[in-house]
């Protein structure tokens, strides 16, 4: 091994991202109180092979990384978004299967309030921009992985993010898209889950920027705040909530 190779900074993974978001919930829990209690263990072989076979098919690589850290996240009243994401929180293997399940009946109560077609086997093209011309408002897609959710305040159904592994030819699979949000229901998020948690994990580093050392060992090397703020169109520097929707520029 070469002095260039020991200088290098380890190679980021979702796992590693994973590990360093929960580490910095740790480290932050007085100011964030009740987010990580929230965090479940990690999820089993048995927990992930059982999500799998509801589903009808495997969990991407990624989306198995992130539940090996965490399987999501347990229901709480006192915590209603997580720190620096826009949703409230993190879906494990059951809520994945349940969510997914009835992807169906939430585009349709969506059709129903917003008065609004629903497309079905929907593909979200990759220049769509929420509410222009020709884009679909609501649609449904078999092979939408949602991986995260935020609460309805009124009662209503909840907006989801989820992975889309059937995309239109010249997308890669595995890019981020929104569903809900005010009747404004598809939106694109992030270029795949990797970088939507890179983002998180900057948002939240630029927020609680003093963590110890050895605590989040796996965490990114430090970017200029310059580059940081020109990355994806993801975060408001200072809150969760985003409607904002990926644009590759």
């Amino acid at each position: 091994m070469s002095a260039e190779d020991v200088l290098q900074p380890p190679q980021q993974t979702v796992t590693s991202l994973s590990l360093s978001i929960k580490s910095w919930l740790h480290y932050n829990n007085d100011e964030y109180k009740g987010v990580f209690e929230t965090i479940r263990p990690s999820a089993s072989d048995e927990a992930i092979a059982e999500c799998e076979e509801l589903l009808g098919f495997p969990l991407p690589s990624d989306l198995v990384n992130l539940l090996k850290v965490f399987d999501g996240q347990s229901y709480s009243k006192r915590v209603y978004e997580f720190p620096c994401a826009p949703w409230s929180r993190f879906l494990g293997c059951k809520d994945i299967s349940d969510r997914y399940h009835s992807l169906e009946q939430i585009c349709e109560m969506c059709s129903s309030e917003f008065n609004t077609e629903c497309v079905w086997d929907c593909q979200v093209a990759a220049n769509h921009k929420v509410g222009q011309a020709g884009s679909p408002i609501l649609g449904h897609n078999d092979s939408w992985i949602p991986f995260a959710e935020s609460y309805s305040g009124g009662g209503g159904p909840p907006t989801l993010w989820l992975l889309d592994l059937n995309p239109p030819d010249g997308v890669a699979v595995g890019r981020v898209l929104g569903f809900g949000g005010e009747g404004d229901s598809l939106s694109l998020w992030a270029p795949s889950l990797f970088e939507l948690l890179d983002d998180i994990l900057k948002a939240m580093k630029r927020r609680n920027p003093e963590i110890p050392v050895g605590v989040a060992a796996a965490a990114p090397q430090e970017e200029e705040l310059a580059e940081e703020l020109r990355h994806r169109k993801v975060f408001y520097e200072d809150g969760p909530r985003i409607w904002h929707q990926y644009l590759n520029e």
